[in-house]
C-alpha cells in the first residue's frame, strides 16, 4: 500500500467530509441564533442537538476507520518500502533489554507450570504442547496446544508452508485443539530478511476448521515479535489465551539477563 494513496483515500478523505460536515454544522447554528429559533428551545433546538450528537458519532467512526486501516495494514514481503514499515511498527517492538537466549528452553519450562504436557518433537520440527481443560461456562472439554520451533534462517515460503502444515497435522489429530499458537524463534543478522518473511505471520487471520492458529516469529537478534494484525473474527478467550504467550514472550525475555530464569530453571528440575 503506497503512503500517498493511503493518506489521499483513507485519511484526507474522511478528514474532508468531516471538515465539509463541521463548516455546514456550524453554519446552521449561526443561521438558527439569528432566527432566534434556539432561544426558545423548541423543535429547532432538539434537532441542532440531534446533529451535534450524530456529527461526534461520524467523528468517531472516522478516527477509528483511519487507525484500523493504518494498523491492519497488508503487507508484501517483495516490497523493501512495505517491509521497512513493518519493521517500524511499534507495536511488533521489544523492549531494548530484551534477550531471546534460550527462549524456547524457558518458555518450554513456564509451560509446564502452566500445566502444559510435551507431546514430542524437537527445536527444528518443533516441540508440542498440549493441555486439556474446561470452558467456564459450558464445562466442556477442549484442549490447548502450543508448537515451538527455532530456526536460523527464515523466509516467506517457508513460512506459509509451516502454517499450512501446522494446519494440516491439527485437523488430523486425535484429540482435536481449539486454540493453537506456533512460535517461531529465528536468528538472522538481517532483520529485513525476518521482517519479509513474518509477513506472512502478521497478513494470517488464524481461522481454519478446527479452531485458531496463532503464529508467532521472534526475531531474537532484532528484538521483535511478528504475529496477526487482525484478530477481530476471533473469540475473546482465543484472544486471551494469545495474548497470554505474547506476555509470556516478553517477560521471558526482560529477565533472561538477571538469575531469575536460572533460578526457574533448577525449580523445575528439581
Amino acid at each position: 500500500m503506497r503512503i500517498a494513496r493511503w493518506l489521499r483515500r483513507e485519511v484526507m478523505m474522511p478528514l474532508l467530509f468531516l471538515a465539509a460536515a463541521g463548516v455546514a454544522l456550524y453554519w446552521l447554528t449561526q443561521k438558527l441564533d439569528q432566527l432566534g429559533w434556539l432561544e426558545e428551545q423548541g423543535f429547532a433546538f432538539w434537532l441542532l442537538a440531534a446533529c451535534y450528537v450524530i456529527y461526534v458519532i461520524l467523528a468517531v467512526i472516522s478516527v477509528r476507520h483511519i487507525a484500523t486501516t493504518y494498523l491492519l495494514e497488508r503487507y508484501h514481503p517483495g516490497d523493501p518500502r512495505s517491509v521497512r514499515r513493518l519493521q517500524r511498527k511499534l507495536r511488533f517492538r521489544l523492549p531494548r533489554q530484551w534477550q531471546g537466549d534460550g527462549l524456547v528452553h524457558f518458555l518450554s519450562i513456564r509451560l509446564e507450570q502452566d500445566g502444559f504436557n510435551r507431546e514430542g518433537g524437537d527445536r527444528r520440527t518443533g516441540i508440542v504442547y498440549s493441555r486439556d481443560s474446561r470452558h467456564l461456562w459450558t464445562r466442556r472439554r477442549r484442549t490447548d496446544r502450543v508448537i515451538m520451533l527455532e530456526s536460523s534462517s527464515i523466509n516467506i515460503f517457508q513460512v506459509d508452508q509451516m502454517l499450512k502444515d501446522c494446519i494440516y497435522q491439527l485437523d488430523r489429530v486425535e484429540r482435536k485443539s481449539e486454540r493453537n499458537i506456533l512460535v517461531i524463534a529465528v536468528r538472522m543478522e538481517q532483520s529485513a530478511d525476518v521482517a519479509s518473511a513474518a509477513a506472512g505471520c502478521v497478513n494470517y487471520l488464524g481461522l481454519f476448521q478446527s479452531g485458531t492458529l496463532f503464529p508467532v516469529l521472534v526475531d531474537l537478534n532484532g528484538r521483535r515479535f511478528y504475529y496477526p494484525a487482525n484478530r477481530s473474527a476471533i473469540k475473546r478467550s482465543h484472544r486471551f489465551f494469545q495474548n497470554r504467550m505474547l506476555f509470556l514472550i516478553r517477560q521471558i525475555g526482560l529477565v533472561s539477563a538477571s538469575d531469575k530464569l536460572q533460578d526457574i530453571a533448577e525449580k523445575a528440575e528439581k
